[in-house]
This record gives structure tokens, sequence and C-alpha cells, in this order.
């Protein structure tokens, strides 16, 4: 090590990032952190935005659901009342019989009608969580069942939306 100028090889290394304009070391990691703590803050705050606007979403799907059910239910309440109306007027030929199958069919229709008001009120005020839950349980109990109201449901919401175009 020789002292041409009385400085080391360190000092002179200082000495030359300063008069070229680079920072030192502790300058750059200092900036280094700011930059990374900067992009991770962007990342929440992105991150924060997504899940708020899923749950807006999810919220929007779940009363969409719950006002289809609910408008299933009616329909098929007033189908129902217009059914039993039908089958009560032609009763003047075996009223007996006819107004014993009517209550009944009056019955098995208000019953499911009253069942699918439930459903819309329980999609309605249940958290999601609870339902995909409870949902499972169901069909892993039920899974035949399941299937078949399935397609009985997916068919009344399908006729709806094709008797509104």
């Amino acid at each position: 090590m020789t002292r041409s100028s009385g400085l080391s090889r360190f000092h002179q290394a200082k000495a030359q990032r300063c008069i070229r304009g680079t920072p030192p070391p502790a300058a750059r990691s200092a900036r280094m952190r700011e930059k990374v703590s900067s992009t991770a803050s962007e990342a929440m705050d992105a991150v924060t935005d997504f899940r708020r606007k899923a749950a807006s979403k999810l919220e929007e799907s779940r009363q969409s659901a719950a006002d289809t059910l609910q408008g299933t239910a009616s329909s098929l309440h007033s189908g129902t009342d217009r059914a039993t109306s039908t089958l009560h007027s032609s009763t003047e030929q075996i009223a007996s019989k006819l107004h014993s199958h009517a209550d009944h069919v009056s019955e098995l229709g208000h019953s499911a009608a009253d069942s699918l008001s439930s459903a819309a009120d329980y999609v309605r005020n249940a958290k999601l969580k609870s339902l995909g839950n409870d949902l499972q349980w169901v069909i892993k109990q039920y899974p035949a069942q399941s299937c078949v109201v399935a397609a009985i449901l997916g068919f009344l919401v399908a006729r709806g939306l094709g008797s509104r175009d």
C-alpha cells in the first residue's frame, strides 16, 4: 500500500465515488428498501382492491340467486293456484275424486313453493362459507336427489329466463 496522496485505497475509492456522484452503499441500500416497501405497499393495495371487488361480485351473485329463487317460488305459487282453480272447475263430472286430487296437488305445489321461499331466505341471509358447506353436506348425503333437484331447478330457471324474451 503506497500512500502517495496520504490516503488508503479504501478512502481513495470512497472519495472517487463522491466525486463521480455515486451514492455510498448505505444510501443505495436505503433507497432499495424504500423501493421494495413502496412496491409491497402497491401490491397490498392491489390485493385489497381485488378482494373488495370479488366480495362485491359474490354479493351481487348471491342476491341475484336469491331473487331468482324468490321469483321461481312466486311463479310456482301462482301456477299452482291456476292449476288448482282449473282442477276445481272441472269437478262437476267427477267432483269428489277431482277435489281430492286438486287438494293434493295444491298441497304439494304450495309445499314446494314454501320450500323454495325458505331456500331464498336462507340464501339471502346465510354467509357464503356456510352456504358452501351446507350444500356440500346435502349433496354427499343425498347425491341422487341432489341431481334431480339440480335438473328441476335448471329447467325452471331456464324456462323462467326463456319466457322473458
